[in-house]
């Protein structure tokens, strides 16, 4: 009797650090800091434009966009000005282009 009462009692210390050790284990094995997704802080974003995954830029301009439309963020600024940049690139381009057209008619005018 007192043979299997031992027993028991052995059983039950194993089976409660293996589970306390499981339990020890799962919350080292996350790596997680904050509110930041698991190995956020390890490595390189590459192609990624912003704080936010590939994909999910979109919700985020929407959930920061207010009643007109607008985007708050920097993010937005950013895509303003990078259109208003390649417009103008494009203008000077035209300019230039029409330059050198008038001046070959010229030279052939002068021939």
């Amino acid at each position: 009797m007192l043979k299997r009462r031992i027993k028991i009692l052995i059983i039950l210390c194993l089976s409660i650090v293996f589970i306390g050790s499981m339990a020890m284990a799962q919350d080292n094995d996350q790596g997680q800091s904050g509110d930041n997704p698991p190995g956020w802080d390890k490595g390189k974003k590459a192609g990624w434009k912003s704080d936010v995954p590939p994909g999910q830029e979109e919700k985020e301009k929407k959930k920061k966009a207010d009643n007109t439309g607008k985007v708050k963020t920097s993010e937005g600024e950013k895509l303003e000005k990078e259109k208003k940049e390649k417009k103008e690139k494009g203008e000077k381009r035209e300019k230039k282009e029409n330059r050198q057209k008038e001046k070959k008619k010229k030279k052939k005018a002068k021939k």
